[in-house]
């Protein structure tokens, strides 16, 4: 099965384009990026699972690249969390995206932009954000009753209220200065639309990348009808918040399918969910549970911002707990909400 954006995407399944440019990752953003200074860089928050910013829970909100919402973003509390997760889901899947891995201060705005021009396969991990319609903000009395409120203009357009967080998000929204080349640190759901994706195979590893606003005649305004409006023949796009980890054991598995064995999209999906549901800590241990993921980790802590040390002293944990496991026949990852969350939108035909 696949989704659509609305019925007039029918015909363009049927004959999709082919892309032949390199593949391109994209993951582990610095969020943080700041402009260099003698001495160090001006100034430097922290969740475990890749999130739509734009839930109703205060650290899971996210806001556009234009520099008043970041500001906004920054007065709400609004915090872009490292996803450490997403660098060993980039280390395991490097064998398909040779040299073409855009990571940490890299993965900047106008380098993802010069980088990105019909790539066969665009594989994103990075926070995705999905805003519900534009947030009515209410002006109240002493005593709690409403006497006012307006509209963020601004958000009014359904592709300015998503998109990936990218380089200098957070620093953004604490409204610091950024390089020149990290933008406003967010491609939103516009930018895409005018970038060449036309044949590209895209990957959002994120929550609620296939989110959108319905629009009558137009179907579901919002990343998907970007991907659309750019040309991508076929994403593969998530339905709520996924686990970091489980993430990456998914990703590797469903790239072996779709790339090495030229599976069909959903043939894929579909063996990729299902070794997820049935791995057993058993086999983990032969695969991710071992002393060079931990190796990685140490590597990645030795990197990291201090604010984002407790995430990955979590995987750490977590690793080396699981590693040291007698239960093998446990599995972490029967229940839905680590696989179901996946889904395929466009062609559902094999990339070669």
């Amino acid at each position: 099965m696949t989704y659509v954006v609305s019925g007039r995407e029918l015909p363009r399944l049927e004959q999709p384009v082919r892309a032949e440019g390199a593949p391109v990752l994209v993951a582990d953003p610095n969020y943080r990026l700041r402009i260099p200074v003698l001495g160090g860089t001006m100034g430097n928050v922290p969740v475990r699972r890749r999130s739509n910013v734009g839930s109703s829970t205060p650290d899971q909100k996210t806001v556009t690249g234009s520099p008043s919402l970041a500001r906004e973003a920054g007065q709400r509390g609004i915090g872009f969390a490292r996803l450490p997760g997403t660098r060993l889901e980039a280390e395991r899947l490097r064998r398909h995206f040779a040299e073409e891995i855009v990571l940490g201060d890299a993965a900047t705005e106008a380098e993802v932009r010069r980088r990105v021009h019909r790539p066969k396969v665009w594989h994103g991990s990075t926070h995705v954000f999905v805003l519900d319609d534009p947030e009515l903000l209410l002006t109240r009395d002493r005593s709690g009753k409403v006497i006012g409120a307006h509209r963020w203009a601004l958000l009014d357009n359904p592709l300015q209220r998503s998109g990936l967080a990218l380089a200098g998000a957070q620093t953004a929204a604490e409204e610091r200065p950024l390089p020149p080349e990290a933008g406003n640190g967010i491609l939103t759901a516009y930018d895409i639309t005018r970038m060449d994706l036309r044949g590209t195979f895209m990957t959002l590893a994120a929550c609620k990348g296939a989110r959108g606003f319905t629009r009558i005649g137009r179907g579901v305004m919002g990343l998907r009808s970007a991907l659309v409006q750019a040309g991508v023949r076929t994403a593969l796009l998530t339905l709520w918040p996924v686990d970091d980890f489980a993430t990456a054991i998914f990703m590797e598995r469903f790239y072996a399918h779709l790339l090495d064995e030229n599976a069909a999209p959903d043939v894929a999906l579909r063996q990729a969910q299902e070794y997820l549901r049935t791995v057993t800590v058993g086999q983990l241990q032969q695969t991710w549970f071992t002393e060079e993921t931990l190796a990685l980790l140490d590597e990645i802590a030795n990197d990291a911002a201090r604010e984002d040390l407790p995430q990955i002293h979590y995987w750490q944990a977590f690793v080396e707990e699981n590693r040291r496991s007698r239960d093998r026949e446990e599995r972490l990852y029967a229940s839905p909400r680590y696989w179901g969350a996946f889904v395929i939108q466009g062609s559902l035909q094999p990339l070669a």
